[in-house]
Order: structure tokens, then sequence, then C-alpha cells
């Protein structure tokens, strides 16, 4: 293979994206995730429910170009009213003005239907532009060693 990428989360991900911009067709990419799942720390226990990262702050223009690159919309983040906490068994617990002291300014931002929304995203925009180029994703393959062997580096999965 040409290209391995280690993690199918965000970075991962945005990685391989790049590299279909820059590289010519017939280029293969296998990106090895240690998870099930793709994302990363950007992960929803149910759509819209955020439990890694949720929003963008001001100076993080890469994320943003990304989002405007594959079509997500953003809106403000509120920061004042009551903050919801879900931990384990006990439910749903409201934490009156828990984000009082935060000033988001206008700048800080969320993704409707949540964070989790853009690994998917650009998973769907490296399949669409993967013309020529063979894109593998394997879910479930941890990297469990990198070493160089001459002109050659040797990936190595396992548990």
């Amino acid at each position: 293979c040409d290209v391995v990428i280690a993690g199918a989360g965000l970075a991962g991900l945005a990685t391989a994206l790049h590299v279909l911009d820059d590289c010519s067709d017939g280029l293969r990419i296998v990106i090895l995730e240690a998870r099930p799942r793709i994302g990363g720390r950007l992960h929803a226990v149910v759509p819209g429910c955020d439990v890694g990262a949720a929003w963008t702050w001001p100076g993080e223009s890469s994320l943003r170009g990304l989002s405007d690159r594959l079509g997500i919309q953003t809106f403000g983040q509120p920061c004042r009213g009551q903050s919801v906490v879900l931990h384990g068994k006990m439910g749903r617990v409201e934490v009156p003005g828990a984000q009082a002291g935060v000033t988001c300014g206008e700048e800080a931002l969320r993704f409707p239907g949540g964070a989790a929304r853009l690994p998917h995203a650009i998973l769907e925009a490296i399949r669409a532009q993967d013309s020529g180029s063979q894109v593998d994703l394997r879910l479930g393959t941890a990297v469990a060693q990198l070493r160089q062997d001459g002109d050659t580096v040797v990936v190595e999965t396992g548990p």
C-alpha cells in the first residue's frame, strides 16, 4: 500500500481526504482504526448527544474550513441557561447555571445534529472522491508497532 493512516478519528479521516486531494489516481490508502467505529473522540450515544468534543472555538480555521467544504452548517454556542449532565445510573441531572461564567462570544460554534456527524461526512466525501484510488477502512484493527526496514515502513497490527 502507498499510505497507511493510523486512526479513523477526525484527524485520520481528514488526512485521507487531503491525500486524495493532493495525489493522483491509483494511490492505495489503508486507514487502520482500533475501535469498531469511526470518529475517535467525536462520538454520540444517540444522534445529537455528543459525549466527546462538541463545539469549535475561534481560531480553529481548519475545522471550520472542513465543515464548510462538507456543507455542514453551524450555529452559535449558547453559554447561558442550564447544563444537562448524563451520568450512568443517575440519569438526567440538571445543573442550573453551570456555565454561567463561560464567555463564548459570537465565534464559538456547534454543529446541528452533533459534532459526531463530521467523521461520517468526511468518510462520505472520501468515498465520493475515491475514483481510481483504493481506500480500505479497517475497523477493529489496532496498530501494534511501526518499524523501518530499509526504505520501507512496516506497520504491524494486533491486539
